[in-house]
């Protein structure tokens, strides 16, 4: 009997050998069954194909609703990347089924990507499993969005009393939400 037999992980051993295979595996994970526009959200999309009836080489699919092309990419930590997506599939695999995840080193030289790649998509993964939920500063409350902490008012030149121990000015204000001035 094989132990921890998890049909996820079979698949992502079988996505990691061509492309594919990976596109596949990312659309079946991304849409299962009911693919949608990521830009407009209507599900009325269909596969684009060569003329021969093949699947179309990069993998686009088309809107009814906003006529636009997309992949299984778009709005992803994917997009803009020119690596094949079985390098993304086997990153995924080795830097979450392993407690320490895995060098990029080690991915280049199991990959056969350079070392630059190999940290590009690493990083990508962790800001990918690691992002946070922000509130656009227009949703925020009001008293918040244009509180200040500090400092003189915008606008206003800072004081350049040089008298001061270390001879620094005093510094400017800085807005409470983290966004520079």
């Amino acid at each position: 009997m094989v132990k921890n037999a998890s049909p996820v992980l079979a698949a992502l051993r079988a996505a990691t050998t061509d492309e594919k295979s990976a596109v596949e595996f990312l659309e079946a994970q991304r849409w299962a069954d009911a693919p949608a526009c990521p830009r407009c959200g209507d599900a009325s999309v269909y596969k684009m194909t060569a003329v021969s009836g093949d699947r179309n080489k990069d993998y686009r699919w088309r809107c009814k609703g906003c006529k636009q092309m997309f992949t299984v990419r778009t709005g992803t930590i994917f997009e803009e990347s020119r690596l094949p997506l079985r390098v993304w599939v086997y990153a995924f695999w080795k830097a979450c089924a392993s407690k320490k995840g895995i060098s990029a080193l080690q991915l280049s030289r199991e990959m056969e990507i350079t070392h630059k790649s190999a940290l590009f998509v690493l990083r990508r993964i962790r800001q990918g499993l690691s992002m946070e939920v922000r509130v656009p500063m227009e949703h925020a409350p009001c008293g918040r969005r244009h509180a200040r902490e500090g400092g003189n008012p915008p606008g206003r030149r800072q004081a350049t009393d040089l008298s001061r121990v270390g001879g620094q000015p005093a510094l400017s204000a800085r807005p409470l939400d983290g966004r520079r001035m």
